[in-house]
């Protein structure tokens, strides 16, 4: 992805300048100028591509999220929330029925993949349906979230056991066709 790191090198001159308002040193200003001047530039690109995938006769459908916040925030801890929340959006080049717009609210990544059939209005593998169950207890099951434990429901403890049946144990899930 071209918004990775390193930053402070991308670009000899940047079409934009920045300062931070923080205590940062000229070239912790460099990268943060250079991230935006890539974000611009790949917003630029993904209006692009949105604007292509309007003429598409075939129905399509993108998801495009990241894993994390850019290095350039390296004075966040770890522990921060914010430095793990992205945004994401899902976009169909047809009318899905869910409305132009809406927000799926946070959601950790494992719950993407059943936003997605969802939105595009597609069956999904079963194993979707229990991480959506999960989701409803829990939109934020991940480790690196802390706000809270995750809920301890039914759909939590099932979720639990297929991930040891297909980690550790036997494999018995992966017969059956649950995941697709």
């Amino acid at each position: 992805m071209q918004n990775h790191t390193p930053y402070g090198n991308q670009y000899d001159t940047n079409d934009h300048t920045f300062t931070s308002t923080a205590n940062t040193t000229a070239d912790e200003n460099e990268a943060i100028a250079d991230y935006l001047e890539l974000i611009r530039t790949s917003d630029e690109a993904l209006g692009y591509l949105i604007d292509e995938l309007k003429t598409f006769d075939e129905k399509t459908v993108v998801v495009f999220w990241g894993d994390h916040l850019p290095g350039v925030y390296g004075s966040l801890p770890d522990a921060e929330i914010k430095k793990w929340e992205t945004p994401f959006f899902i976009y169909a080049n047809f009318d899905t029925g869910e409305g132009s717009a809406r927000d799926l609210g946070a959601l950790s990544p494992n719950n993407i993949s059943p936003a997605l059939f969802r939105t595009a209005g597609l069956k999904a593998p079963a194993f979707y349906y229990l991480v959506d169950e999960v989701r409803k207890a829990d939109p934020t099951l991940t480790r690196r979230y802390p706000h809270k434990q995750p809920a301890d429901s039914e759909a939590l403890q099932e979720y639990e056991l297929i991930q040891y049946d297909v980690m550790s144990g036997e494999g018995y899930s992966l017969k059956t066709g649950f995941f697709g």
